[in-house]
């Protein structure tokens, strides 16, 4: 499981859901939106005072399993919970600054995890976040 730290709020899911990019593969669909901070980076202290330069921050992902992929809980977390073992191997190669939403479809539910995590693969490089 990823750490909560890096997992999308309420708020940064609301956002993708509303203006991300759809992405299709035969176990998921993925909805990315670029990371927006509006922080200032500490180079504005050291002089630049006034100018906002985008920080660099870490991607955020949530992996959400519809209710009619499997009406019981228990099917719909274990597939969570083998989405983001999935998503694991690859989140320190991904791209920073984007909020990334993994939807898992029904043919997910009967896959092993090597064929999860290839199709991982797969759908982050056709959305270009593999660095």
């Amino acid at each position: 499981m990823l750490p909560r730290s890096v997992r999308l709020t309420k708020e940064q899911f609301n956002s993708v859901m509303e203006k991300g990019r759809a992405y299709h593969s035969t176990l998921f669909m993925l909805r990315v939106v670029p990371a927006t901070s509006p922080a200032v980076s500490p180079d504005s202290v050291s002089g630049n005072v006034g100018k906002r330069t985008p920080l660099v921050t870490p991607t955020h992902i949530a992996a959400s399993i519809p209710s009619k992929v499997s009406k019981k809980a228990v099917d719909r977390n274990r597939m969570r919970r083998k989405i983001y073992e999935a998503i694991k191997p690859f989140y320190k190669i991904v791209a920073p600054n984007h909020y990334v939403v993994v939807f898992g479809k029904s043919t997910a539910l009967t896959v092993t995890q090597s064929q999860l995590e290839k199709d991982v693969r797969d759908i982050f490089v056709k959305a270009g976040l593999l660095r």
